[in-house]
């Protein structure tokens, strides 16, 4: 069985698949996030290093000198196939009031600028 690794499609549907899933990501861990990288986030620079580790420090680094934008990894990516769906639901912070449900295409919303 081959493992789709784009998280728009990404579902584990067994615990078979999660421990095959999970030893692949252990067995060769910068190999399987460099893919999820690559197939899920529009990258402005790509990484020179997927992660690095100092285990005794316990300190990461993951994807070292990348450069990426959330709003085309967020909002751009979904216009075309998910345009009319809920894009983000917006809860006020006033009691009572309704939340909304922009869709993709409606966003930005105001006060936010794309770059």
């Amino acid at each position: 069985m081959k493992i789709q690794l784009t998280i728009s499609s990404y579902s584990i549907k067994s615990l078979e698949q999660y421990f095959k899933v999970y030893r692949k990501s252990i067995r060769k861990p910068k190999k399987f996030w460099a893919k999820i990288a690559e197939n899920n986030f529009t990258w402005y620079r790509k990484w020179d290093k997927v992660v690095e580790f100092d285990m005794e420090k316990a300190e990461f680094t993951w994807f070292r000198n990348a450069k990426l934008n959330i709003t085309p990894n967020y909002i751009d990516r979904h216009l075309a196939n998910r345009g009319d769906e809920n894009g983000i639901i917006v809860i006020s912070a006033i009691p009572f009031v309704t939340p909304t449900k922009p869709t993709y295409a409606s966003l930005p919303l105001p006060g936010i600028k794309r770059v």
